[in-house]
């Protein structure tokens, strides 16, 4: 039997870990696959969020190109 849960995006990670214990569990790849490019997502926009207030300096492009 396939299922689909709705977790929310805190407690995700803990709840896969919790999941891949159970011996009589699959979980398919690309569900974990696509949690963790959500959960890089949702960080990338946390960090343009701090970066808007004023948290965060961020580069500028000549700096970035300097980098390299």
């Amino acid at each position: 039997m396939k299922m689909t849960i709705e977790v929310r995006d805190d407690k995700a990670a803990f709840i896969l870990e919790l999941l891949k214990n159970f011996s009589f569990v699959k979980l398919d790849e690309a569900s974990k696959e696509k949690a963790r490019v959500l959960e890089e997502l949702k960080e990338a926009v946390n960090e343009v969020n701090r970066a808007k207030r004023g948290e965060v300096k961020l580069q500028t492009a000549r700096e970035l190109l300097n980098e390299l």
